[in-house]
């Protein structure tokens, strides 16, 4: 599992009990290749839509500056998408 995306986490009382496990063992390029997730392939079709409708994904690469301080804000819990 990708260790992107934890920083959305920000003010939840205890981190997720296997941070030690996952940091230990790095973040590998095959974690980000979607061949090995096509599992998830349905949930990201019916999570997308929404989102793009709701804001939650800014648009354009001006914005990305906005969507890291959003996600340092806790703005969006997660992690904060930008279509370039």
């Amino acid at each position: 599992m990708p260790a992107y995306g934890w920083r959305g986490g920000v003010g939840a009382a205890a981190a997720p009990g296997e941070l030690f496990e996952r940091v230990g063992r790095s973040v590998r390029p095959e974690d980000f290749l979607i061949r090995q997730h096509r599992d998830a392939q349905q949930e990201l079709y019916d999570l997308s839509p929404p989102q793009l409708r709701s804001g939650q994904v800014l648009d354009g690469f001006d914005r990305t500056v906005e969507a890291f301080l959003g996600v340092l804000a806790g703005v969006n819990t997660g992690k904060m998408l930008v279509r370039i």
